[in-house]
């Protein structure tokens, strides 16, 4: 485990958790507008047949 004793390291550290999650909630909200879409179109599909 970092020890925050060594300054960069630390840093870098939450620097990168910091862009991950930033990463991941952009990926949850390109999931959930796809998921959508695709639930939309599977919907008007159903009532054209």
């Amino acid at each position: 485990m970092l020890k925050r004793g060594n300054g960069k390291t630390y840093q870098l550290y939450k620097k990168m958790q910091k862009s991950f999650s930033k990463v991941l909630d952009i990926k949850l909200v390109y999931l959930k507008k796809f998921a959508a879409s695709q639930l939309r179109s599977f919907a008007a599909s159903q009532l054209r047949s």
